[in-house]
């Protein structure tokens, strides 16, 4: 029986060290490969070593290029929030994902042009302007997309308690 010493590198009940390299074959089976103690089994372990270190720089590189497109994706899904809140918040809708367009069915039909502009402009038209309900900027721009209007004021509540989420940050 054999005691594994290292990679590739097997100690026999002789006390002798042999090595062995694995190999896949194509059709899917793995088999050993004997190469000996002598210079060939060297040249073979530090062939092997090198491979293996390689492989783990390779596996490194993987690591972090999954963790930096995973951390873009979460990025571009807050871009994605904040600018539809800001344009909802100016009036505009995206139909059908088709493209941002001027709403102006954003207020009622027989509204004047004037109060659309100032709906439109967030000029606050009353006193009373309600209180959002407890809703992620997440939940409440999605209703907006769905074609909710009556989230517009939580979107203008939530732009007035945190405008730094609005603005460019340099």
């Amino acid at each position: 029986m054999a005691i594994q010493t290292g990679t590739g590198w097997q100690r026999r009940r002789n006390g002798r060290t042999y090595f062995y390299r694995t190999v896949r074959l194509p059709d899917g089976r793995r088999v050993k490969k004997y190469f000996g103690r002598g210079e060939e089994a060297e040249i073979e372990s530090a062939k092997l070593a090198s491979e293996t270190k390689k492989n783990k720089g390779f596996a490194v590189t993987r690591r972090l290029t999954r963790e930096a497109k995973s951390t873009t994706k979460q990025l571009a899904r807050k871009v994605d929030t904040l600018v539809s809140a800001t344009l909802f918040l100016h009036g505009y809708h995206n139909p059908n994902g088709r493209g941002w367009r001027l709403n102006t069915m954003s207020t009622s039909n027989c509204a004047s042009k004037k109060t659309r502009r100032k709906a439109v402009t967030g000029d606050p038209g009353g006193s009373s302007t309600p209180r959002p309900q407890e809703r992620t900027l997440e939940e409440i721009v999605q209703a907006a997309k769905g074609g909710d209007q009556s989230v517009i004021p939580e979107l203008r509540e939530a732009m007035k308690l945190a405008p730094e989420r609005f603005t460019a940050a340099d």
